[in-house]
């Protein structure tokens, strides 16, 4: 969710293009689809462990930020999914499948969408959607089609 200029919340979804820019500010500093290519230590810049650290005498800059469980990949996110996870374990049982699924970067459907000089991870945007394609495709089959049977319950993590 995003608050607009004008105070409405927006949806937007994860594989949006415009969210990496939102999720990760330390690689999009000026909300670009492209990558931050001055990223290294340099005289001028300090590591996001240096700017934690901040000075002895003051500090860590800035206001401490909690993100809440509904901020995808923050710490309480993660908490939240490990717990919903384990009481579905309690009252179902131990799972009987249990998927790994991971994005191949040479598929074609990420292939068409480059230009002939760029490679995947110049469009990570691009990647996202295509897996996030991909793996709804797979819960349909598994689902709705029911190919292995009725799903009692499922979990599903990013």
């Amino acid at each position: 969710m995003a608050h607009g200029r004008d105070g409405q919340l927006t949806t937007i979804r994860d594989t949006d293009p415009h969210c990496d820019a939102m999720v990760y500010p330390i690689f999009y500093p000026r909300g670009t689809f492209e990558w931050h290519k001055d990223l290294q230590k340099t005289d001028k810049h300090c590591t996001v462990r240096d700017c934690v650290a901040g000075d002895e005498k003051d500090g860590p800059p800035g206001k401490r930020i909690v993100l809440p469980s509904s901020f995808s990949g923050s710490p309480r996110a993660m908490v939240q999914d490990y717990q919903d996870a384990m009481s579905s374990v309690a009252k179902y049982g131990k799972p009987d499948y249990f998927l790994t699924v991971t994005c191949n970067p040479k598929c074609l459907e990420i292939k068409n969408s480059l230009e002939d000089c760029q490679t995947a991870s110049d469009h990570p945007y691009s990647v996202a959607r295509v897996f996030r394609l991909k793996v709804n495709a797979l819960f349909d089959v598994l689902l709705r089609r029911k190919l292995f049977g009725e799903v009692a319950v499922y979990v599903q993590v990013y």
